[in-house]
């Protein structure tokens, strides 16, 4: 009897020890599945994510592109507006200068024309005379 109350003892542990490795591997199952549903949201997220992530790469690509493209032309503005001012600065001179000049040819002339009618009428030795008789002449009287 002693054998079969043993026999029977080692059978209930036996029992109880392959319930236990059930358990375990149920419940392994279970955490494996679940870990698996995990990650195939995570796996699903992140592939959502580096669509996003290339379509946003591509709109930085587009718009590095187009800023290059603006500061090139604010570039070129800015160095046309810059010529387009030196060369106003030095149109104004040359203004001035051809101004400065034709009113100086004027004056000139203008005095040279002058010139040419006093020599038709007294000569200069005989107005200095005149002007020299007339003073004294006004000095006496007073």
């Amino acid at each position: 009897m002693e054998n079969r109350e043993a026999e029977q003892a080692l059978r209930k542990k036996k029992y109880k020890v392959e319930t236990e490795i059930e358990n375990w591997i149920q419940k392994y199952d279970t955490e494996m599945g679940e870990k698996q549903d995990e990650y195939e949201e995570l796996d699903i997220i992140h592939r959502e994510e580096k669509v996003q992530l290339e379509e946003l790469k591509q709109r930085y690509d587009v718009l590095v592109e187009e800023f290059t493209q603006i500061r090139e032309e604010r570039e070129i503005n800015s160095k046309k507006r810059l010529e387009d001012e030196q060369e106003l600065v030095r149109m104004v001179r040359a203004a001035t200068l051809i101004q400065a000049m034709w009113k100086g040819y004027l004056v000139r002339s203008m005095l040279s024309s002058k010139k040419k009618k006093r020599g038709k009428g007294k000569s200069k030795d005989e107005k200095g005379k005149e002007n020299a008789k007339g003073k004294k002449k006004a000095k006496g009287k007073k």
